[in-house]
This record gives C-alpha cells, sequence and structure tokens, in this order.
C-alpha cells in the first residue's frame, strides 16, 4: 500500500472524506467542488499526475483484493473519518458496498450490490418473485445441466460468465459446434457461467439515477450489437414510440425497486420483445463505453455530477428537457496485425464530431471480436435528431482506415505478440551455443526440439501451481477420507498388488513428498490434467538448463527483457527440498547433505549419464551429489555407504516396478529398504508416492460413490482440471439422473474415450477409442477388467503454431505439457509436441520434440 497526502487544505467535519475507489477524475474534481475531502482508492500504476490534482490523497493497493481494501478502508476511518465510500467502476463495486457496510455508513445494501453483479443470483431472485423480467436460465454447476436447459428450452441460447461485463465471454449457442464450445466451457468452469434463454428483440440500456429509492430515467440508450453480441454502436435518445419507451422505463423501474436498490446511478439492459420488456443484467454505476457522454450531450445532465452532489447531501435539481442526440459507433477490423491506419484526424473536422478515440495504432494486433476490449477505436456525434447523430458518427468511422494481415491466434496475449513480431517468423535458436550446455540439453531431450519456447502469463502460472497443489493434497487425503485411513485398502483400490502394497508400506512417511510432474493438455479454455507422476523418478530435470540456452538467442534474449519473462529452475527448487529432507538425518560435521543419485542396476547402463548430468547439477546448488545403484550399496561402521561414501539421503531413480518385478527383485527390494530405513537414510521420494501417482487414484476423484466426501470447491477443481476418468469394473455409474452400465457406456462413447494401463509411463498401453472398431474396443474393454486400467474422457488440445524449421510456415501442434510441481512451487514446464495427425500419444517414443516455457514475472 501506498499512502499519498497530497497537502490539500483541510476540510473540516468528520463527515467530510469521501473514498473514491478507481475512475477517472471527473468525480473526484466534482466532489471537491462541493467542499469535500477527496481520497482515490486504486491500483498502483493507475494513479495518474492529473488524480494528484483533483485528489486530496492517495491509498493504492497492488492488486484489486475486496479483503484488503476493507482492512485498509476501516484503518483510514480509524484515523479520518469517512463519510462516503462511491465508486464508477464495476471491479470495485462490491468493495464499496463491503465498507460501506462494514463501517456503517449507508449506500445501497451489499445484498444488493451483490444480487446486480451476479446475474445467477439475480435470475434466481427474479424467478422467485418478480415474474414481469423473469428469464429461463440456469446455473451450470456440470455439463449435464447445460444439457437439460436445451432440452427444455431449445436453441438459441445464451452462456454467459455470471459475473462479468463488456460483452466479454459470451457465448451465442446456435447449433452443434455452439453447443459443444459450451460444454467445453461449463466442462472447464462449473458454476463460473450460466445459460439465459434467447431473447428476440431490440436492445437498450436505462441510464437511471436513484435518491431514497425514488429512480429518475435520464435517458434510454439504443444498442447496436455485431459479431459475438459485442456492442458497436450507442445512440441517445432510443428511437422508440412513447409507448415503447414508457414500456421499458416501467420494467426498469419496476426490476429496481425489487432488487432493493435506494441511491446512485444505475445502467440496466433491457431487450423489448414480442412478450415486452426483459431486463439482461443490471449494474450500481454508470453505463460504459462512454454512455456517460452521450446522456450529457442529449439531455443536458452528468450522471457523476448527480452522484457527487447526493454524497454531499446537495439538493438535485430536476431535469431539463433534451437538447438533442449523440452516438458512438465503434470500428472493427479483421484479425491480425495493424499495418495502416488512416483518416482520423480528417474525422475531427466531420460536422457534428465531438470525439475519436485511436486504440490502435500500425504494429498492435486486432483480436477476433469476442468483446469491448477488441474494438479499434470510436466516433462520437452530436445532432438535433438521434437518425442524424447516428448518421454522422458511422459516416465518420467509415471514412477511417484500419488495414491488417492475418495473424496466427494463440493461447495468450503473450504468445500472440510473440508469434506475431518478426521473431515469430523464424526458429529460435543460439547461433554460437555454449558446447556443454547443447550436448547436456541434446541428451536429455533426444536432440529433438519445436522451434520456440512456449510462453504463459503470471496469472497462469499461479492458478496451475494452485490447481496442481489442490490436487496434490486431495490425492494424499484420499486414505484418510475414503478408507478410514487404512492405507492397505487405499493401495488395493489403486490396483497395486499384494506384495507391492506391503513393500511400499513397510516405511511411511507423513506427509509423502510432494514431487512430480503433471501431464496437461491445454483445451482452448484451460489446462486438463491427463495423469500426474507423483514420483522423484522424473525424466526433463535438465528443463533450465534448455532454458538458459535458448536465452543466447538474441532476438529471444531481447523479447524476454522486453516482456519480463523469466523461468523456475527445478534443480535449484528440488536441492532445496533435498536439504530440508536430509537436515534431521544428515551427517555431523557436514555442511551439506551426501545424496546418491541411486536407480536399479538393471537400467543402470542406460540412465547412468542422466543421473550423472543430475547430480552435477545439484552440485550447482551446494549438494554433494553422486550417481549409483543400489547394488552398490554397503553398511560400514554403522553407516550407509555407496564406493567408500557415506550417504545422508537417497534420491531415488528406481520404481516399484522394478523392485517387484520377480521374486528375486522382491527380495533384495525388501533388503534394500530395510537397510536404509533401520540407518535412517532418507529416501525422496518414498515409494508411498507411488501410490497417489496412480490414475486410479485420479478415478477415485471422480468416482460417484464417494463425491460427498468432498466439498463444493474441491468437486469444482476436479471437474474444471480433471477429464472424466473412471477405472475399468463391472459396475453401474449414474449419467445425468440415470443409472447406466460402465462398460455399455463406455462401448457407447468409443469415440470420446481413451484406455489406460493405470500404471503406464510414456503412452505405453494407451489406445484411442476413436482409432479402433466397436469390436475391438469392446474387446479392449473386457480385456481390461483383468488388470488395472482406466477410461478417460478424450481431451481435445487446441494446437499452437511453430514455425517449420524447413519450409518456415507456422504449423499447428499439439503440446503435452509437463509441468513440475517441486514442494508447492511450480518448477517450469517440460513441453512435448507432435503435429496433429499423430498427437494420439505424445511422447519421444513416438517422435515427439520437445521445447521450455517462460512466464511472466509478477
Amino acid at each position: 500500500m501506498t499512502t499519498t497526502d497530497m497537502a490539500a487544505p483541510e476540510v473540516p467535519g468528520a463527515a467530510s472524506t469521501v473514498l473514491v475507489l478507481g475512475g477517472g477524475t471527473h468525480l473526484p474534481r466534482a466532489l471537491r467542488g462541493h467542499g469535500l475531502r477527496v481520497v482515490y482508492g486504486g491500483v498502483l500504476g493507475e494513479f495518474t499526475e492529473a488524480h494528484r490534482g483533483v485528489c486530496d490523497e492517495a491509498l493504492l493497493l497492488s492488486a484489486s483484493d475486496e479483503d484488503e481494501w476493507v482492512r485498509r478502508a476501516t484503518a483510514l476511518h480509524a484515523l479520518r473519518p469517512l463519510g462516503a465510500v462511491v465508486t464508477v467502476r464495476e471491479r470495485f463495486l462490491i468493495a464499496a458496498a463491503r465498507i460501506n457496510d462494514a463501517l456503517g455508513l449507508g449506500g445501497n445494501s451489499l445484498e444488493t450490490v451483490r444480487c446486480l453483479k451476479d446475474k445467477a443470483l439475480m435470475r434466481e431472485r427474479l424467478a422467485m418473485g418478480h415474474s414481469g423480467s423473469a428469464v429461463a436460465s440456469r446455473l451450470l454447476e456440470h455439463v449435464d445441466d447445460f444439457d437439460e436447459f436445451v432440452s427444455k428450452f431449445g436453441l438459441p441460447c445464451v452462456v454467459k460468465p455470471r459475473d462479468g461485463s463488456g460483452s466479454q465471454g459470451i457465448l451465442m449457442v446456435r447449433d452443434r459446434a455452439g453447443a459443444r464450445e459450451a460444454r467445453t466451457r461449463v466442462a472447464a468452469a462449473p458454476g463460473a457461467l450460466l445459460v439465459e434463454e434467447f431473447l428476440a428483440g431490440p436492445e437498450f440500456s436505462v441510464e437511471t439515477f436513484t435518491t431514497e429509492g425514488r429512480h429518475r430515467v435520464l435517458a434510454v440508450t439504443e444498442k447496436f450489437v455485431g459479431e459475438n453480441s459485442v456492442e458497436i454502436g450507442h445512440l441517445v435518445p432510443a428511437r422508440l414510440s412513447d409507448g415503447d419507451r414508457a414500456t421499458v422505463s416501467a420494467a426498469v423501474t419496476e426490476f429496481l425497486d425489487f432488487v432493493g436498490l435506494t441511491e446512485g446511478p444505475g445502467h440496466t439492459e433491457v431487450i423489448l420483445t414480442a412478450a415486452g420488456a426483459r431486463v439482461v443484467e443490471s449494474h450500481n454505476r454508470p453505463g460504459g463505453d462512454g454512455i456517460v457522454d452521450l446522456v450529457r450531450h442529449s439531455v443536458g445532465v452528468d450522471v457523476r455530477d448527480l452522484l457527487a452532489a447526493q454524497v454531499a447531501g446537495v439538493p438535485i435539481a430536476d431535469q431539463g428537457a433534451a437538447v438533442g442526440a449523440a452516438a458512438t459507433w465503434f470500428l472493427t477490423a479483421a484479425p491480425g496485425k495493424v499495418t495502416e491506419t488512416s483518416g482520423w484526424e480528417a474525422v475531427g473536422s466531420l460536422p457534428g464530431i465531438v470525439a475519436a478515440s485511436q486504440e490502435v495504432r500500425v504494429g498492435d494486433t486486432v483480436a477476433p471480436l469476442r468483446g469491448s476490449h477488441d474494438r479499434c477505436g470510436s466516433v462520437t456525434a452530436v445532432a438535433p435528431s438521434p437518425d442524424e447523430a447516428l448518421s454522422a458518427a458511422r459516416s465518420a468511422a467509415e471514412a477511417i482506415t484500419i488495414r491488417t494481415v492475418g495473424h496466427l491466434p494463440a493461447r495468450n496475449t503473450l504468445t500472440s505478440r510473440f508469434l506475431n513480431s518478426a521473431l515469430g517468423r523464424t526458429p529460435v535458436w543460439p547461433q554460437s551455443p555454449d558446447p556443454e550446455r547443447l550436448r547436456l540439453v541434446q541428451d536429455g531431450f533426444e536432440n529433438r526440439f519445436l522451434s520456440r519456447p512456449v510462453f504463459l502469463e503470471a496469472d497462469e502460472v499461479e492458478q496451475l501451481e494452485r490447481d496442481l497443489n489442490g490436487i496434490v493434497t486431495l490425492l494424499f487425503s484420499l486414505p484418510e477420507r475414503l478408507f478410514d485411513g487404512d492405507l492397505h485398502a487405499f493401495a488395493s483400490a489403486v490396483g497395486l498388488r499384494p506384495e507391492q502394497a506391503s513393500l511400499v508400506l513397510s516405511t511411511r512417511t507423513a506427509p509423502p513428498a510432494r514431487i512430480g510432474r503433471a501431464d496437461l493438455y491445454h483445451d482452448g479454455s484451460g489446462f486438463r490434467l491427463l495423469e500426474f507422476n507423483l514420483s522423484s523418478a522424473l525424466g526433463g530435470l535438465q528443463l533450465a538448463e534448455l532454458n538458459r540456452l535458448m536465452l543466447k538467442d538474441r532476438g529471444l534474449a531481447e523479447f524476454a527483457a522486453t516482456e519480463d519473462l523469466d523461468f523456475p529452475d527445478v534443480a535449484a527448487l528440488l536441492a532445496a527440498l533435498i536439504v530440508g529432507a536430509a537436515g534431521p538425518h544428515q551427517a555431523a560435521g557436514r555442511a551439506t547433505p551426501t545424496v546418491a543419485v541411486m536407480d536399479w542396476p538393471a537400467g543402470y547402463s542406460r540412465t547412468e549419464p542422466f543421473l550423472r548430468t543430475f547430480a552435477e547439477m545439484l552440485r550447482h546448488h551446494g549438494i554433494d551429489a553422486f550417481p549409483c545403484h543400489t547394488g552398490q550399496m554397503d553398511v560400514r561402521e554403522g553407516r550407509v555407504v555407496v564406493d567408500g561414501r557415506s550417504i545422508d539421503l537417497v534420491y531415488r531413480f528406481f520404481t516399484l516396478g522394478e523392485l517387484t518385478a520377480d521374486p528375486a527383485s522382491l527380495a533384495e527390494a525388501q533388503r534394500l529398504l530395510g537397510v536404509l530405513a533401520r540407518h535412517d537414510v532418507t529416501v525422496l521420494s518414498p515409494l508411498q508416492t507411488s501410490m497417489y501417482g496412480n490414475k486410479r487414484a485420479l478415478a477415485l476423484l471422480h468416482d460417484q460413490r464417494y463425491r460427498d466426501a468432498f466439498e463444493p470447491a474441491e468437486r469444482a477443481l476436479v471437474d474444471r482440471l480433471v477429464p472424466w476418468t473412471h477405472d475399468v469394473r463391472d459396475d453401474k455409474i449414474r449419467v445425468g439422473r440415470v443409472a447406466e452400465d460402465l462398460l455399455a457406456h463406455c462401448r457407447d462413447r468409443r469415440a470420446d474415450l481413451v484406455l489406460k494401463p493405470a500404471h503406464g509411463l510414456g503412452g505405453t498401453g494407451t489406445v484411442l477409442g476413436r482409432n479402433v472398431t466397436d469390436a475391438e474396443w469392446g474387446r479392449l474393454l473386457d480385456g481390461a477388467l483383468g488388470s488395472p486400467h482406466v477410461v478417460q474422457e478424450l481431451v481435445a488440445a487446441e494446437p499452437e503454431f511453430f514455425v517449420d524449421p524447413v519450409s518456415a510456415e507456422p504449423v499447428p501442434l499439439v503440446l503435452n505439457w509437463g509441468a513440475f510441481l517441486i514442494g508447492q512451487r511450480y518448477g517450469g514446464s517440460f513441453i512435448r509436441g507432435l503435429p496433429e495427425r499423430s498427437a494420439d500419444v505424445i511422447s519421444f517414443s513416438n517422435g515427439a520434440s520437445s521445447a521450455c516455457a517462460f512466464h511472466r514475472s509478477e
């Protein structure tokens, strides 16, 4: 937080200080005009020199955190009592209401503001008691909710965020393709979306101001809607008959009465259907998109001035007669990179034009039109009549030229900027790579590399880290939640043989180590977790060395510096974890632990080069590490030694499958683990983690027998992140509200499912139902009953574009994101990619190439 006192003259009276959350300078200036002291509350970077000139003080936070705003405002109130907290910005509405409620400052109730903010809550309230504005709707907690709504009300329908504005995220579902996209969105964000019946008719918004529960209609705005329901024009006053204007106005004032709005501005969107006016959504703030200015030009009233007068307790004069009409028309362009923009200077001299706002310039990228932020600019005109104002605005917009060249679609804006820059048209690779680092990454990544790294926004990294930790926490809780703490029952449920369970549970740790790599696809709306390899025996641990190698490419280095890109070092994170795990068991007198990077003898000749490289990386971080296999281990003078060196910790690369491959291996494994346990040598990660990294453990998260064992937020996380996964067994499942035979259900959904061994690695044994016949699929399912297998919903990954090194043309590749989780930290992403036509299983054995990931720093 930063508090800056502007040293303005003190205004006497405890109620003379107003906290204004967000927004521009008009409202603070108007409040000051009434003799009030103004504290501007906003986010760092949004407080400008212009604000400094009209505010007395600034309370600035690094993010719009509601809880933090309540705490800070409460502390400020204790020092300098506040008379009111106001805002004209959507994202601060709840925070302002919470502060007013906490401090007893009056204003609209928190319940009213939440009802207006949350569209699902608003629809629920209207359905219960206000039939005049009721619209058929449903909160989408599950894909079945969408299907049932469509079955009842049909298409078209509208899917929208329950808490959104600016036309963002609205999906008009008209056909099967739209329904598929809607289902994907619901699966990725259960509980965050709302489906509503389609309302046919012209759209308007009603701009109001309320005093002591009395609502004044300042103006009715006529709206023009373009692609994806994005607004592309506004006209004040709307061209309505007196009767229709009265109908629309009455619908809004009745609605505001119903929700309990008692004061301040209102912006309510309405569709005039053949059956009457229906409220679409409403906000206790002025209309955005410059509607405030259109009302001022046409009616002679600025709603921000009304709000300032209301806060100051000054009587508000009656509204005068209309003085004319005003219209704004927004410019759009084809998606792509802007190569020309012209005509802006000329439109300023056209009759009636009072404002022109240019939002894109040469070199900028125009995104597909999905929300108001994707528009390219606007022009505003005033005229004596609505038709004249609209014609002048549209004519001025037509006089402006914006040309683009097609751009490549991208998962996020950071990737888009890279792809649509000169750098994105050529492969990224250093001209003179460091030979030693080059050898290291060539050995570790099969010497096959994609033509560029991938990019994550800072919020994507935060979300991914939070989600992966959430899933691991759920997996680690399964024995207690589902089996009353019986670890043997849990081991059996995930498919471990009795001898494997006994070996795994012969030495226990609590809690198990958080070391793993999640394999994920990105389906265009978010990441989906295919499996979680919770183990220390992981490939790709040289990942940070690939990042460092790539940064020797001058173009990428400049891009990384400009975009403030960073990457985690998985070896450094592991070194810190090792120090913590070895600490209590470390030999006296050692500054750092001695670590045996240990594999099983049978595979050691193949893995030894990698283990040696990994040990070298650990030594760079202060760990005395060396490669070995279990056959080199011995006990001397009460210490476990390897080739004469006593060790404090074993970093495990041997697997449960190797230890239990045959009776001789099992006997040796029992001896080995017994020796390590008796001599207090930590094994990282312990074999116990093998139970939690099993695909059948993921299936338990979806198992309908146990759904009630999880909290709603936990179920929402699982539904969003983990595709439907079920162990193959002869059983019944619930589909919607109907019980079906599991195997019959899987046979019917063959093209949408994948069959996997519960313990498989590298895609071995994985079969996509779409690649086999019905008969083959049935035989495979029947065969899977005899050994641990799962069926999983097929995730359609959204391809990303990479430059083909030969043709220099962009080609779409499907990516497997191997996201490391070390401790509780995101450890980087090991990327493997293949062309769409051969991307059924993305692995090195199938010819995949690799890449690393960079992310934007906070």
